[in-house]
């Protein structure tokens, strides 16, 4: 099981946001394109991990479980993200989100105060901007500590112990497409109410 990140904590705002534009906030509407498109991108990122573990599942030896290892590090996710053009889109991203949390504090203090979000969050969905902010070298480092685990277990295992590295690789594979299912489905929607 992989431990939660600020990801999963953006995938909980996300649903409360869905929440708070049924109810009718205006100032979510020129935003939902692009948490649509935060919703891709997270989903499209993990997809790239998880093709990476599924790899590592493949793989029929331990050295070639390291090789693919050193792939889930910080520095090469970064490539593997600049690769696909991603700095960009996360840092644009980034800012939007910012803009909408901006907008959000400034109308919790209208008559009456309706927050969009539990403001115990306020936090976390700004932690989360700065992630995107930081591009890919940001985003790729909350991957690569989330799957330190993975990479602590492969270069202390012995060749026998390559089957329990699969199951703990498959675990959390399992547990990253979770998170692109949830991801694809927050993305569908804000798509969806985006063109009404």
């Amino acid at each position: 099981m992989l431990p939660r990140t600020i990801v999963d904590d953006f995938s909980d705002i996300g649903r409360e946001l869905l929440h708070a534009e049924s109810r009718g906030y205006r100032e979510l509407q020129q935003y939902k394109w692009q948490l649509s498109g935060i919703c891709s991108l997270l989903s499209h990122t993990h997809s790239i991990v998880v093709e990476k573990l599924e790899h590592i599942e493949a793989a029929q030896s331990l050295a070639e479980a390291r090789i693919v290892v050193d792939d889930l590090q910080s520095y090469p996710l970064t490539n593997a993200f600049r690769a696909q053009g991603l700095c960009d889109i996360f840092e644009g991203f980034g800012k939007s989100l910012r803009r909408l949390l901006d907008v959000r504090q400034a109308t919790a203090f209208a008559s009456p105060p309706q927050p969009l979000t539990d403001t115990s969050k306020s936090g976390q969905w700004a932690q989360f901007c700065e992630i995107l902010e930081g591009r890919e070298a940001q985003v790729a480092d909350l991957y690569a500590r989330q799957l330190h685990a993975i990479s602590d277990a492969v270069y202390a295992a012995a060749e026998a112990d390559l089957p329990g590295i699969k199951t703990l690789v498959a675990q959390a594979n399992a547990a990253l497409t979770d998170q692109i299912n949830d991801f694809d489905a927050l993305s569908r929607d804000f798509a969806r109410r985006s063109t009404r």
